[in-house]
């Protein structure tokens, strides 16, 4: 059985991170890297746990965002992230995380996540919708 403890440790953190606690962002659970977002769409990863990747229960996983920059000129923008996870790399379903995001800086929030392959799909909204973000998965503390 495969976790997400069996990444961890390739990279160091972003300092906003580390003094909210989270110890390691590790490149090879990276699912976005600066991504700019203008329309609704997929983040720029699909990353693969690899074969046989069963998390535990007592394992969840945690997703961080950071928001770089984000766009309310028109005040009628919205920006929605969700989760989504597949067997096969074609038939993505929901992990039920969906967050709103509505203000520059960091989210973290702990899924669960039982699949091989994860990605998040964006949903913007008004008149000129526009954000960039990272995203990293994390083994949940």
């Amino acid at each position: 059985m495969y976790g997400l403890s069996r990444f961890c440790g390739k990279s160091g953190k972003p300092e906003d991170f580390a003094a909210r606690g989270i110890d390691m962002l590790d490149d090879s659970l990276q699912l976005m890297d600066g991504q700019t977002l203008t329309e609704t769409g997929d983040g720029e990863t699909v990353l693969d746990l690899g074969e046989g990747y069963a998390p535990q229960p007592d394992q969840p996983t945690r997703l961080e965002l950071n928001i770089d920059t984000l766009d309310y000129t028109t005040e009628d923008e919205t920006y929605v992230v969700e989760v989504k996870e597949s067997d096969d790399n074609s038939t993505f379903t929901s992990t039920g995380l969906i967050i709103g995001v509505t203000a520059i800086g960091q989210i973290s929030k702990v899924f669960s996540s039982v699949k091989r392959y994860v990605k998040l799909v964006w949903t913007l909204a008004g008149t000129t919708p526009s954000i960039k973000a990272s995203a990293w998965l994390n083994q949940a503390a």
